[in-house]
């Protein structure tokens, strides 16, 4: 995904991403897929890249959809395709509901806790008044990480807006030319409060490792 940067008062500030990514215990299926890829002869790192690239592709075309109703006319990657149909499929199905879009793939920060992130989707279903986060994933499982992300979206939206969270739905949809190759898992405000507290003990753990580091480099040690 295209790195954004995020600010207050002219200072950089960690994403929720770099957060999570700190301290995720994700990397085994890592691991495993890099193994593979070996196994293959593919290169980690150009993979990993092209996952992006696809990935970044994917939401782009989500979002477009979500707004203007457009059908993208030719796609750079055929995963992308896929992704994109088996969103379409599900996004017609969700929307025969009465839905206001609030907002889409908007950067927004937290001036309290000092992090910033960029949501997919904030959505409205006005027969009930609640509101719905959405995040979309395009890889092949889903992970506790993801949950701590929420968690600090939620959290974004409360402290920029006057709106409460009510749902979160986390909607993954996958690479392969499989039409049951996706899956969206729904989530309570409880949820999302324990997801925020979880996050909050990552952040703490990214902010010590922050000053761990910065004195291993007084003393000339080279950080990796």
């Amino acid at each position: 995904m295209a790195h954004t940067s995020y600010q207050i008062d002219s200072e950089d500030i960690a994403s929720s991403t770099q957060i999570i990514n700190n301290e995720k215990n994700d990397s085994k299926g890592l691991f495993i897929w890099s193994n593979s890829l070996g196994k293959k002869g593919l290169d980690y790192t150009t993979e990993l890249n092209r996952a992006s690239d696809i990935g970044t592709e994917a939401h782009e075309y989500f979002d477009d959809y979500l707004v203007n109703k457009v059908i993208p006319k030719s796609f750079e990657n055929k995963e992308a395709e896929y992704c994109f149909n088996k969103f379409k499929n599900w996004w017609d199905d969700f929307s025969k509901q009465r839905i206001e879009v609030v907002f889409t793939e908007k950067s927004l920060v937290s001036v309290k806790h000092r992090y910033g992130g960029t949501l997919d989707a904030l959505i409205l279903l006005v027969d009930t008044n609640e509101y719905v986060l959405i995040d979309y994933k395009t890889g092949s499982n889903l992970y506790i990480s993801y949950l701590a992300q929420a968690g600090s979206y939620s959290n974004l939206v409360l402290e920029n807006t006057t709106i409460t969270v009510n749902k979160f739905l986390l909607a993954r949809f996958g690479k392969k030319d499989d039409p049951t190759d996706f899956e969206i898992r729904e989530y309570n405000i409880s949820d999302l409060k324990n997801s925020f507290e979880y996050f909050l003990i990552l952040f703490e753990a990214y902010k010590t490792k922050q000053q761990i580091k910065k004195i291993l480099k007084r003393r000339g040690t080279k950080i990796s």
